[in-house]
């Protein structure tokens, strides 16, 4: 199979990942950057040099001039829905970084247009394919330990600098919650998130407009209920998922251990070299995704999931009201 035609939109930042992924790359090749940071151009030539007649600050230039099979959307989270549509119009399979769309409502019209087109979507969250979470995963998935019955997300550090999200009601919930709760819905697995409630709010020292720290919980189908304790603006780090299962505790942190009530804590090897790199692992399913029809974890579908439940966490702030996570 030749190597899929890629259109980058946005190098800079997280471009930078897919840029270096692509480097030696048998599955996709560059066929055009796009961005109108001259500065962020001139760094992507650095890491994959490409013919500068290929290099271009608008999309629907490159689109209109550039033979290509698909287009990755890397730029800020509010251009999303309409660089989603561009690419899907112009009939091109679609890569979008997260926070898919900032909108239940939207992420679903660019799903239902790309499926209505035949076209593959797929959105990179990527955090879910952590190699101590995937090994979580498969003790969960097999049963090892029963049934997950209730949990904890601890996810704290100071983020002085305010990225994305800096004039957002809810700025940790769009720009970093997206990849807590898509890893603890991964996790989760085959459980649906079905109501939750969160108070997210702005301590008095933080540069973000509102919305830097969280409090929340999610409620699942199976009757599971999740806490959450999410913050840019704490002074210590903390990085943490504990799930209860019924008959273990599963703590992932830096590493992964399983506590039962009667027993000293089990280490649980985690052999990095056994999973693939995270970006990897969303740019091959994106392949399958164009070339076997293979629907991704993170089809854009999928992440509708995700994106109903951040939806729904800060509307519950806003509201002051549980809210209803389905799709």
């Amino acid at each position: 199979m030749s190597a899929l035609k890629v259109i980058q939109l946005g190098v800079g930042g997280r471009g930078r990942a897919f840029l270096k992924a692509l480097v030696d790359d048998g599955d996709f090749t560059h066929a055009a950057y796009v961005d109108p940071n001259p500065a962020s151009m001139a760094e992507a030539q650095t890491i994959k040099p490409l013919d500068e007649r290929l290099c271009y600050s608008d999309m629907e230039r490159a689109l209109a001039e550039v033979e290509a099979d698909a287009v990755f959307v890397v730029t800020p989270p509010h251009l999303h829905t309409a660089h989603c549509r561009a690419a899907l119009s112009a009939g091109k399979h679609v890569l979008v970084e997260k926070p898919f769309t900032k909108s239940l409502a939207e992420a679903r019209e660019i799903v239902e247009m790309a499926e209505r087109l035949g076209l593959t979507l797929v959105v990179s969250q990527n955090a879910r394919y952590a190699a101590r979470v995937q090994r979580a995963r498969e003790l969960i998935e097999g049963s090892a330990y029963g049934r997950v019955c209730a949990g904890t997300v601890i996810k704290l550090g100071y983020r002085a600098r305010v990225h994305h999200s800096g004039e957002d009601a809810h700025s940790y919930l769009w720009e970093r919650g997206v990849h807590d709760v898509d890893t603890l819905l991964h996790l989760m697995r085959p459980q649906v998130a079905r109501r939750a409630s969160a108070r997210s709010f702005n301590p008095p020292f933080s540069p973000y407009k509102g919305g830097a720290s969280a409090y929340g919980w999610v409620e699942f189908d199976g009757g599971a209920v999740v806490d959450l304790n999410l913050s840019f603006m704490s002074h210590m780090k903390r990085n943490e998922i504990m799930l209860e299962c019924e008959e273990a505790t599963v703590r992932l942190d830096g590493g992964l251990t399983v506590h039962r009530t009667d027993a000293e804590p089990e280490t649980i090897e985690v052999d990095a070299g056994r999973y693939r790199d995270s970006v990897r692992c969303v740019l091959d399913s994106f392949r399958d995704g164009i070339t076997k029809g293979q629907e991704a974890l993170t089809s854009g579908r999928a992440n509708l999931q995700t994106i109903a439940v951040i939806e729904a966490l800060g509307r519950s702030s806003t509201e002051n009201a549980v809210m209803d996570a389905s799709v």
